[in-house]
């Protein structure tokens, strides 16, 4: 084997590796920043509903049915209001999980859904990406108000933004077989 094809041999092995794994960080990183931009979206839907239904809940109304008042988008969001005991009360989606016991507060997510949620109010359920805000009267808690959107609403924004980062990336590549070849032949 001439010095030459060694060279090349070692210097494609060690820039293919070090690419390969920097890509899969940038490529596994996607996904993550896509479902967290929308929990932080989702957090802020979430606040603004507590704040919606606040008035009925302080005068001591049935504050989650205020939330049927709103326009039902349930294949966008869906919106859902527990009590304290974490019983749903009210479920855009026709009424779906009504008199089902959510567990309070949330916990989890995982490397599923956003790297390992510490915030309690932010869990991956059944593919959906839930959170909710609390609601209070006066101090005293009452309840919480939840939006939930599926995951999969993401999935072709994560596989696009996927394909913008791989190609630029092999086009590097084959530059940088290019140049070790040339730098190998000298």
């Amino acid at each position: 084997m001439r010095i030459r094809t060694a060279i090349f041999g070692v210097y494609v092995t060690a820039s293919a590796v070090g690419l390969a794994g920097l890509m899969a960080l940038v490529l596994r990183d996607v996904r993550l920043r896509y479902v967290e931009s929308m929990r932080r979206t989702l957090g802020d839907t979430a606040a603004f509903l507590a704040v919606f239904v606040a008035p009925e809940a302080a005068s001591g109304q049935a504050w989650a049915g205020k939330l049927a008042t709103l326009p039902s988008k349930v294949e966008l969001l869906r919106v859902f209001a527990c009590d304290r005991d974490g019983r749903v009360q009210f479920d855009s989606a026709g009424g779906h999980d009504v008199g089902q016991v959510y567990v309070w507060p949330m916990r989890g997510g995982g490397p599923a859904a956003s790297e390992n949620y510490t915030v309690s109010n932010v869990a991956e359920v059944g593919g959906e990406l839930r959170v909710a805000a609390p609601v209070r009267r006066g101090a005293e808690f009452v309840g919480w108000v939840g939006v939930g959107r599926p995951l999969a609403s993401v999935a072709a924004g994560v596989r696009a933004a996927r394909w913008r980062l791989a190609w630029p990336a092999g086009a590097i590549a084959l530059g940088m077989v290019a140049a070790g070849w040339w730098i190998a032949s000298r």
